[in-house]
């Protein structure tokens, strides 16, 4: 509820979220879910250290891409490119 909070309250939108599939208290799916409810159009960029999570599974749990965990600098920044270029 918190990071609900912040996006909020934002002074201007996110151009990016970074959401890990497995959180302490809840899912990336239910948040993803929560953050389309509430309105939100910023790409979310999916970590997970699930290797059969693809990109298909990704968009279809609302994200707009996936990153697994470990992952090389390079190759994040490389995903940030493409989803920040993607409309």
């Amino acid at each position: 509820e918190e990071a609900f909070s912040l996006i909020r309250q934002a002074e201007k939108p996110f151009d990016l979220i970074f959401l890990d599939r497995h959180l302490e208290h809840s899912r990336a799916e239910t948040v993803i879910r929560e953050l389309t409810d509430r309105g939100v159009k910023t790409p979310v960029i999916l970590l997970t250290g699930d290797h059969e999570i693809g990109p298909g599974e990704a968009q279809a749990m609302g994200a707009r891409n996936v990153v697994h965990k470990p992952f090389q600098i390079d190759s994040l920044l490389t995903f940030i490119q493409t989803t920040l270029e993607r409309p």
